[in-house]
């Protein structure tokens, strides 16, 4: 009876093992690390413990399984494979097992460590043996994270050496200047470059959506906030959806922005006219505001509808605020990273350009003609 509560005992052990296994295969997959030492250990010593654990039980627990005689050749191989157990003591067996069990335990809890000295030596190496650059290029990346890859191709060449163009990523400002020459501190909207942005980036999108703070009937007054968490440069307008059909008669609200609740600044106004049975409105604003959103953080808006009239204000269901990321209406894109698939680009103010077509601009030509790879009218 022992013999079996042993017996489930170890392949309740080998069951765990085989799943810890199982986790580290798919931990070096996902880390991209050499599995090669420890998964091959982990493979050995288990196939090991199983050959074990088979020569602890005598060939008659086995006898006691198999009562069909349809079974008796399967029987007899297996009994000459478990003979072993006439060659070695059983409690030898059991501390072996226990043995191997420890081994293969402490070897798996060991496995972080031997990530670690694997990237220890990796960056020792490039921190002994490479250069400067290198060392940026794998801590900043190319055209993700930082783009240093890319800010170098673009910012080195300039002719100006005290400017840095004006550098914008898919959520906030890196301020990347602090990786290149302490000359170059002073940022030129001139130049725009761009890192890891998407084709949406420079296009009209969904913000957020405002949340109501609070409702007042005298006099009528909506007040919403919303905060944007990226940084985007131009707010183009809101969508605004009701609950019901508004009142059949025509009505304009009163739409006022205010740049926080600190200092309710005043930084755009609008007239809404709500026709009847109107269910939503698409309000583009005709004087876009520029610079909308930089380096807020958790700082949140302010949004005040009121009734021009001070009639009863719709039941108004949603506010939904549009902008854009990255707004290149007013320049021309002269680099884009094609190896990343265009997620990074280059771009020169249109003004600037005619500046230098007009002056004749040696320095600025050569620079353009070095770094350009796209066509102006790309």
């Amino acid at each position: 009876m022992m013999k079996w509560v042993y017996g489930s005992l170890y392949l309740f052990i080998l069951g765990i093992l085989w799943a810890v296994l199982f986790v580290g295969f798919n931990r070096a997959q996902v880390e991209k690390i050499d599995c090669k030492i420890i998964c091959n250990v982990n493979i050995i010593g288990l196939t090991i413990l199983l050959v074990l654990i088979l020569g602890v039980f005598k060939p008659h627990s086995i006898n006691s399984l198999y009562s069909s005689t349809a079974k008796a050749e399967t029987l007899s191989s297996a009994k000459n494979f478990l003979t072993i157990n006439n060659l070695i003591d059983t409690g030898f067996l059991h501390r072996v097992i226990v043995v191997d069990v420890v081994v293969i335990l402490l070897l798996n809890s060991l496995s972080p460590f031997y990530i670690l000295v694997q990237k220890t030596r990796k960056n020792a190496g490039i921190f002994l043996f490479g250069s400067t650059e290198a060392m940026k290029l794998k801590n900043f990346g190319d055209c993700g994270n930082i783009g240093y890859g890319y800010l170098e191709k673009i910012v080195s060449p300039i002719p100006e050496p005290a400017i840095f163009p004006t550098v914008r990523y898919r959520n906030y400002n890196r301020f990347p200047h602090i990786l290149f020459a302490d000359s170059r501190t002073q940022y030129d909207e001139r130049l725009l470059v761009g890192i890891g942005l998407d084709e949406n980036a420079t296009q009209e999108v969904e913000i957020t959506q405002a949340q109501l703070k609070s409702a007042e009937s005298n006099p009528p007054r909506l007040t919403w906030t919303f905060r944007t968490g990226d940084d985007y440069d131009l707010l183009t307008g809101m969508v605004i959806n009701f609950e019901s059909d508004p009142t059949p008669q025509l009505q304009t609200l009163l739409v006022t922005l205010y740049e926080s609740p600190v200092n309710f600044v005043v930084i755009g106004q609008w007239d809404v006219a709500v026709s009847e049975r109107q269910r939503s409105i698409i309000y583009s604003n005709k004087d876009l505001i520029r610079n909308f959103s930089h380096n807020r953080g958790a700082t949140d808006f302010i949004l005040k509808i009121e009734s021009t009239d001070n009639a009863p204000l719709p039941n108004i269901n949603s506010v939904i605020l549009l902008g854009v990321k990255v707004d290149i209406s007013d320049y021309t894109v002269f680099n884009r990273d094609l190896e990343h698939g265009g997620r990074c680009f280059a771009a020169i103010k249109n003004s600037f350009l005619n500046e230098i077509d007009m002056n004749n601009d040696v320095k600025w030509q050569e620079y353009l003609n070095e770094v350009s790879n796209v066509s102006p009218d790309h």
